[in-house]
């Protein structure tokens, strides 16, 4: 014990380092699979590469269904629904009329000044008249002012104020100055002369001026209201639909559309990225604690957890070409296929968890599709179900057919509520569905055959082939060794009895405990069970040789084992199935031997070399061998006497702490032990004794002589 414990801390150390590579192998897959969901995986995926303006010069489809906000279509509804606000301006400013009124009336008082002076001659007057900037009168209106007279020119002059004041107290605006400037000649009194009314109409156009000016701050706050109150313009696109049909001339918002869609290596793809990753880490997150606590043993070697990614990662390819862009494609990926294919490598339970997993992948790469999901996460549930341990080839088709049964009722519950599907859309779905369930099937069973050589996994289909009578090492054994043979049995039947119990590999308990003693074989006669009348040739060995002998049959069955290509679970039971346990009765002789002093014996070399069992079967194992030994060598008749039997090997192999390395609770030990007493209680019979019996027995049991 005292070796045992100073060991434990490098054993801790060991197992540590030992999860590094399993640890790398978990990293590693997780970092594929993202480059895997975000990556192009086909030649030409994601490689459309226009600008604005150019021509598109082939249809451009979107691989996956998507509706999004566009935000170049939303801010074009903006500034169309801005540019549609009219202008905001001041009310009329009185200062602007007075101004243009007083210039007017400076005007005025000019032009009548030239008209009365007589110095001045005709030409002299209209070369004057032309200075008048502001009024800026044409060439034959000078000229038909200076020839008016006075009072014609008094009544022109009244009139043009008249009418400046009438458009002047109006708004006007700078788009519309124009307009009005037009329109002088309507203002004139209808009563004033035709050839005077022009004069004022002359006089006063020049001075028609803007005076409601442009308010840019409320004009600019009511272009932000309209802006703001226009909806977000949404964009939908189903898988398959053109986005950019050949021909077209490529405009910002079909290049937002592309964008939108991941068919670009643009700055989208970090959101797509983004995701993918998320996700990835979140089930490699539920993956590890799940594994960890219901399938340890998977971790406890690289060889299962490289397979394990292996396979998902495999499987994840074949996901990301044919569902991303297809419409009936995803109904054939197999995805039941890898839940079959993990059910009988690793466990039931996670076959169906990676299944949905995988599905929910499927379902994103299908662009978010509910169906798609659904639609491989039930095909995986019917599969494994069926399923069940998968031992026979038939249950293969069977979960195969049932995986096409159950993808069918997905697609009418998806396809029969939606008014937009038809019925040639739906037969050719559920034909899919039906076709990718005996895929599916197939595919397992193969592919269970080529991983479980290649990466020697074992299956219940490699353990049933193992458990028939004819194999080449079970007649080895009968032949050589069939008290041990018959041992072997015994064993099998406490262990599968026990194991079913706790739920326990049931399957691999039987062919392990048929073969755990497939050493003897080698030297039978050197076991009591294959021994006959020539004696026990341990009696002419000294205890050390005889030890020696004896723990030899673990090392020879596992050479056996390699020799006939058994698989490493069954090897594992083998070795495992005496941990480091002592050979007590040698052990005691070679006391004996040395008077009962510990310290002249050499107690190394009457213990197993180990390993301790590191699973649950093979401390099941231990305690089936050890109980079933003791019942032979004691005989108990009474269930009291049995349940003190199991109780004692029970406790024997838990003092010396065979089981650390398994994840058996107390609990699994307590319901252990009385699945042995049940099934050993059934071993115990009362044989009727006929008279010729009795006769026998009395004759047998007289005194000499008599």
């Amino acid at each position: 014990m005292t070796a045992s414990s100073s060991s434990e801390p490098v054993s801790r150390w060991r197992s540590i380092l030992g999860r590094i590579p399993v640890a790398v192998v978990v990293v590693a897959s997780a970092a594929f699979a993202a480059l895997i969901l975000i990556l192009p995986i086909l030649p030409g995926e994601r490689t459309v590469s226009l600008r604005a303006g150019d021509v598109s010069p082939q249809d451009v489809l979107a691989p996956r269904s998507v509706t999004y906000v566009s935000r170049i279509l939303t801010q074009q509804a903006r500034d169309q629904a801005a540019a549609l606000v009219t202008p905001v301006y001041n009310p009329p400013d009185p200062l602007i009329a007075r101004q243009q009124a007083e210039t007017l009336q400076a005007a005025l008082d000019y032009i009548t000044n030239i008209r009365v002076n007589p110095y001045a001659s005709l030409d002299e007057k209209l070369a004057d008249l032309h200075q008048l900037s502001k009024v800026n009168l044409p060439a034959d209106t000078a000229t038909r002012i200076l020839q008016l007279s006075d009072p014609d020119w008094e009544i022109v002059q009244q009139e043009s104020q008249a009418v400046l004041e009438r458009i002047m107290r109006q708004p006007i605006g700078p788009d519309q100055l124009q307009t009005i400037i037009n329109s002088i000649p309507n203002y004139v009194s209808l009563s004033f002369p035709e050839n005077q009314a022009s004069l004022a109409t002359d006089l006063v156009r020049n001075l028609v001026v803007p005076n409601s000016l442009y308010n840019d701050s409320a004009t600019q706050s009511l272009r932000e209201q309209a802006s703001a109150n226009v909806t977000p313009v949404t964009r939908s696109f189903v898988t398959g639909q053109v986005v950019i049909p050949r021909g077209k001339v490529v405009g910002e918002d079909d290049l937002e559309a592309v964008f939108m869609l991941g068919l670009t290596t643009e700055s989208l793809n970090l959101r797509v990225a983004a995701s993918m990753i998320l996700a990835v880490v979140l089930t490699t997150m539920l993956l590890s604690m799940f594994v960890s606590q219901f399938h340890p043993e998977i971790t406890r070697g690289l060889r299962p957890v490289l397979l394990f990614s292996l396979i998902l990662l495999a499987f994840l390819i074949v996901g990301r070409i044919m569902v991303p862009g297809h419409t009936v494609l995803p109904f054939l990926f197999p995805v039941a296929a890898m839940a079959m294919l993990i059910a009988c490598a690793y466990g039931r339970r996670l076959g169906v968890l990676t299944g949905m997993l995988l599905s929910i992948f499927s379902g994103l790469m299908g662009g978010n599709s509910l169906e798609i999901g659904l639609y491989g996460a039930l095909s995986c549930l019917a599969a494994v179900l069926i399923l069940g341990k998968g031992e026979k080839p038939v249950r293969f088709f069977l979960a195969g057919v049932a995986a096409g049964i159950a993808g069918s009722a997905v697609v009418l519950i998806i396809r029969l509520s939606l008014p937009a599907s038809d019925l040639i859309g739906i037969i050719t779905l559920i034909a899919a569905s039906l076709a990718n369930g005996l895929l599916s099937g197939i595919l397992s069973l193969g592919m269970l055959f080529l991983v479980g050589n290649l990466f020697d996994i074992t299956t219940n289909l490699q353990l049933l082939d193992l458990s028939r009578p004819d194999h080449p090492l079970l007649r080895e054994i009968l032949l050589q060794a069939p008290g041990t043979y018959q041992h072997s049995l015994q064993v099998a039947n406490l262990a599968e009895h026990a194991g079913e119990r706790i739920g326990a590999n049931t399957l691999l308990l039987r062919v392990g405990a048929l073969y755990h003693d497939a050493g003897k074989s080698v030297q039978p006669k050197f076991f009591v069970e294959n021994q006959g009348p020539e004696g026990n040739p341990h009696d002419r060995l000294d205890p050390e040789a005889s030890a020696k002998l004896i723990i030899q049959h673990t090392r020879d069955g596992l050479d056996l084992a390699r020799k006939h290509h058994l698989p490493t679970r069954v090897r594992n039971l083998i070795i495992e199935h005496h941990g480091t346990l002592r050979t007590n009765f040698q052990y005691g002789l070679a006391l004996n031997a040395a008077g009962g002093n510990p310290d002249k014996v050499n107690e190394g070399k009457f213990h197993y070399p180990g390993p301790r069992p590191r699973s649950k079967e093979a401390a099941i194992l231990m305690l089936a061998d050890g109980v079933e030994a003791k019942f032979r060598a004691v005989g108990p008749s009474t269930s009291e006497e049995i349940e003190t039997l199991v109780r004692e090997v029970v406790d024997d192999r838990l003092e010396q702490r065979q089981f650390d390395q398994t994840d058996l609770t107390m609990h699994d030990v307590e319901i252990i032990r009385e699945a042995f007493a049940d099934a050993l209680r059934g071993r115990i019979h009362i044989r009727l004794r006929y008279p010729e019996d009795e006769k026998k027995q009395q004759s047998k049991n007289a005194p000499p002589g008599r």
